[in-house]
């Protein structure tokens, strides 16, 4: 399963929960590999990836080599404790800001059809839990959406890999 195969009208989803990794969870993940295995036999992913950039920085990397755009919904990205913790503790930022773009989260990003959402939705019983988070559009942009029903372009914020040093 690519990056480059998200289409128009795909479901958005997420493996686990986001943000905050770097309290110490990035050096003692679990890898999605089970869940990857049986997302791809009983639901076919159109594209996949693991989050090790961020959530929006990864999301561009699959709507750029897919040619699609994207709108997520903000209220339901899942939220890990770790950044709820972090912006108690003075990060500066809002659990949805980590959620978004800490990095190293190693959940898995994929998009499915509407009818394989539907099944996924109805036969998922896997103690990691996987969470609709917004849809793929035809138009290229990025879009958050908040719980006011207001929009904002979501650029590609995490991990940058800086190749010029």
């Amino acid at each position: 399963i690519l990056r480059s195969g998200a289409r128009p009208g795909d479901g958005l989803y997420v493996s686990g929960a986001l943000g905050g990794s770097l309290a110490g969870r990035h050096l003692r993940f679990t890898p999605r590999l089970r869940e990857a295995a049986r997302l791809a036999t009983e639901h076919l992913p159109h594209a996949m990836l693991d989050i090790s950039d961020g959530l929006a920085a990864d999301l561009h990397h699959i709507l750029e080599a897919s040619g699609v755009g994207a709108v997520l919904d903000a209220a339901t990205i899942p939220i890990h404790a770790d950044a709820h913790a972090a912006s108690a503790h003075g990060s500066g930022r809002t659990p949805l800001e980590h959620a978004l773009s800490d990095g190293e989260d190693f959940e898995l990003l994929f998009t499915l059809d509407p009818a394989a959402g539907a099944r996924l939705t109805a036969t998922w019983a896997d103690p990691t839990p996987i969470t609709r988070i917004g849809t793929i559009t035809s138009d290229l942009d990025c879009v958050l959406r908040t719980a006011d029903g207001r929009s904002h372009p979501l650029p590609p914020r995490g991990w940058t890999h800086d190749w010029s040093v």
